[in-house]
Formats: structure tokens, C-alpha cells, sequence
């Protein structure tokens, strides 16, 4: 019970101490418009929730997140297993992508208006973008660095080429995807939030750069906030799907403490 209360009240007691500095600093500065209060960030909060636009936006957004993010991760997952299936092939095409990898996906931003337009296409390019390279690398590496005594063991009891995929090299690395997978999920939702304030009409980032137009830094701090906290709902669901699904591995680290 020590336990449970403890690991609550810490929460909960930053949390009453950062609204406290907050409420401070909106006295101490005399331009309302700069910093919000929280009392007027809870009512602009209120009234997007009553009015529906704050759904809309968060149901956007999420749309073209979890689209880019399946995508992108899907072509990244198939193309470091291949490459590292294929080793001669992976030398002539590996370097250009480690090329392409450091480019932030942000400087993107003036291609994809220009080849998509503004809207779900550009966004969906980028987030695709975002996606790619981590998912790509880590199961790149996850595959090159399984044991070769399981390849043997493998080997030697006849196992083909799509048994090795599927019972060994895919297991194996599995570890190492999902590192890329919580990353991936990561960078995709801030991509999506930056595409948002430069080139959308709709969701969580156009909703920001809506009301820092009027203004409105109320409903700023509020879209703010709902971008930190379904970012930190995203990654807990995909470390729940890493718990699920690769029991074996918090199995072995639990042990070894």
C-alpha cells in the first residue's frame, strides 16, 4: 500500500507544484496574452470539447499518424530484412540510404506541398518518412547480429530459408524492431504535428497555428497539452505490445536481476 501511494502522490504532487509556478508566473507578467492562466487554459479546454473541433482535430491527427506509422514501419521492417537477408545487395543500396537517413524528415516539408499538396497526402508522406529509417535500422541490425550458434542449430535440423525467416530471423530480432517500432512512433507524431502547422488545414497543428494567428494562446497551451498527452498514451500502448508480445525477453531481463 506504502507502494502504491507513493508512486501516485509523486505524480500528483509535480503536477499541483507546476500549476502553482505556472499561476505565478501569469501574475508576474503583465501581458495576459503571452501566458495563459490555467483556470482560462481549463475553460478553452471546455469550450472545444462542447463545440466538437477539439475531436475533430485529435481524430485527424491520429488518422495520419497511425496511417504513416503503419506504412512507413512496414516498408522499413521488410526492407532491413531483406537487405540483411541479401548482404551483396544491401552494399549498393544500404549506403544511399544512410545518405538519405540524416535529412530530417521536417526539410521535407516544401517537396511534399509541392508534390502532394496541402492536406492528408504530404502529411502521410512525411510521417512515412519519419517512420522508415528507425524500424529500417533496427531490424537491419537486429538480423545481422543474431547468434550464428542459432543459424546452426537451425541449420542442422533442416531448416529451409522461409522456416530460418519466420522461426528464427524474425524472433530474433524482434527485440530490436520494437526499439525501432517506439521510436518510429515517436518521431511520426511529432512529424505529423510539425506537417500539421505548415501545411494542413485540419488537425492538432493546424488547430496551434489556427490560434496563434487570433491570438489565442489559451487554446494554444491547450492543443500543446493534447499532443503531450497522447504522445505519452502512444508510447505506453506500444510498450504494452512489446510486453505482450515478447514476453521472453522481460522474462530474461527480470531473471538476470
Amino acid at each position: 500500500m506504502v507502494f502504491t501511494t507513493s508512486k501516485f502522490f509523486k505524480p500528483f504532487l509535480s503536477i499541483v507544484v507546476a500549476l502553482a509556478i505556472w499561476q505565478l508566473l501569469v501574475l508576474l507578467i503583465p501581458q495576459s496574452n503571452i501566458l495563459p492562466s490555467p483556470l482560462g487554459v481549463l475553460n478553452a479546454f471546455g469550450i472545444t470539447l462542447s463545440d466538437g473541433t477539439l475531436f475533430l482535430d485529435i481524430a485527424t491527427s491520429i488518422k495520419r499518424v497511425l496511417l504513416g506509422f503503419i506504412l512507413g514501419s512496414f516498408l522499413g521492417l521488410l526492407a532491413g530484412m531483406f537487405f540483411a537477408l541479401h548482404k551483396k545487395l544491401g552494399e549498393y543500396v544500404i549506403p544511399l540510404l544512410e545518405l538519405i537517413r540524416p535529412i530530417p524528415p521536417i526539410a521535407w516539408i516544401p517537396l511534399a506541398i509541392l508534390w502532394f499538396g496541402i492536406g492528408d497526402f504530404s502529411a502521410l508522406f512525411l510521417v512515412m518518412l519519419g517512420a522508415f529509417f528507425p524500424v529500417f535500422s533496427n531490424t537491419y541490425d537486429g538480423i545481422r547480429n543474431i547468434k550464428n550458434v542459432h543459424l546452426h542449430i537451425a541449420r542442422n535440423f533442416g531448416a529451409e530459408k522461409k522456416h530460418m525467416i519466420i522461426h528464427v530471423f524474425f524472433p530474433g530480432a524482434l527485440p530490436s524492431i520494437f526499439t525501432g517500432l517506439r521510436i518510429s512512433m515517436g518521431i511520426s507524431w511529432m512529424i505529423v504535428i510539425t506537417a500539421e502547422l505548415v501545411g494542413a488545414s485540419s488537425g492538432l497543428g493546424y488547430m496551434i497555428q489556427l490560434h496563434r494567428i487570433l491570438l489565442q494562446t489559451d487554446y494554444i497551451v491547450v492543443g500543446m497539452m493534447v499532443i503531450g498527452i497522447i504522445g505519452f498514451l502512444m508510447y505506453k500502448m506500444m510498450f504494452f505490445l512489446e510486453q505482450r508480445i515478447v514476453k521472453w525477453r522481460i522474462q530474461d531481463a527480470t531473471s538476470t536481476h
